[in-house]
């Protein structure tokens, strides 16, 4: 399998650079930018992993949370490895799912890294 301009990994970063929140966690009905990560890491394991690493240094932190937790879905083992700058990035990302909170991307970071190492 050729990895294209036209992958499902394109189509998700699409998506997430339009979203203004991150939708990491299930949500109540079916929020396209949540359906696909899971697809993604449930289909590719594995197959993204360079590419959802090259997407932590987005500027845009709903891409950077999306792919973060495409990886820990993928139980990658990129994240045992994740930059110090990431871990303490205080930006912020608005996340959708059954209520509305805001994490820092550096909390999400370590959250995914944490389930990583449980697994």
């Amino acid at each position: 399998m050729a990895k294209t301009a036209g992958t499902i990994l394109d189509r998700a970063v699409r998506l997430w650079e339009k979203s203004s929140w991150a939708y990491i966690r299930t949500v109540l009905g079916s929020v396209e930018e949540y359906e696909i990560g899971r697809r993604i890491a449930q289909e590719y394991p594995g197959y993204f992993d360079d590419e959802l690493v090259a997407l932590l240094s987005s500027p845009n932190p709903v891409v950077v949370a999306h792919a973060l937790t495409t990886l820990s879905w993928m139980k990658s083992p990129a994240l045992a490895d994740l930059p110090d700058g990431l871990l303490s990035d205080e930006r912020s990302v608005t996340i959708g799912c059954h209520f509305v909170h805001t994490r820092t991307l550096g909390e999400i970071a370590q959250q995914c890294m944490n389930d990583a190492q449980e697994h």
